[in-house]
């Protein structure tokens, strides 16, 4: 399980990685276009086609920007997943502490039931013993005799 946490860590990560230079390369290009948005062209070229380029630019920087977003948002969720690898696999430790600390209960519990089903058949053959013992009756003529002979 270990080596399976391991890989899926390194491969988000590798997806952010991948993301943040994605989002970088995107803005790195908006800027790039950004100024042929504003640019007048290239001296030389017909009006139609310096407005072309222009044209093409904002289409571009609109594009870097649908990029870097995107980008980011995947940096993002690849984030979030690694964060809710990492409390699914705390929470399978403790599932499983658990599981262990329960499974120890369940045989205490068992000798506990052990021990009082002992005691029971304890009472049951005391109480037995002193319903078959001999009680003597002390005759209340008896009893006074000795105290005034005494």
């Amino acid at each position: 399980m270990s080596e399976n946490r391991e890989r899926r860590e390194e491969s988000l990560r590798e997806v952010e990685a991948e993301a943040r230079r994605a989002a970088s390369d995107a803005r790195a290009f908006r800027k790039e276009n950004e100024r042929g948005v504003h640019d007048e062209g290239s001296p030389g070229l017909p009006a139609d086609v310096a407005e072309v380029d222009r044209v093409r630019a904002g289409d571009n920087v609109e594009l870097a920007d649908r990029q870097a977003s995107t980008a980011e948002a995947q940096r993002r969720a690849a984030g979030i997943l690694r964060h809710n690898a990492e409390i699914l696999e705390g929470n399978t430790r403790g599932l499983d502490h658990a599981g262990q600390t329960l499974r120890e209960n369940r045989e205490e519990l068992r000798g506990i039931q052990q021990d009082a089903d002992e005691l029971g058949e304890q009472v049951a053959r005391t109480h037995e013993q002193a319903d078959r013992a001999p009680i003597p009756r002390i005759d209340r003529a008896e009893d006074e005799r000795d105290r005034h002979v005494g």
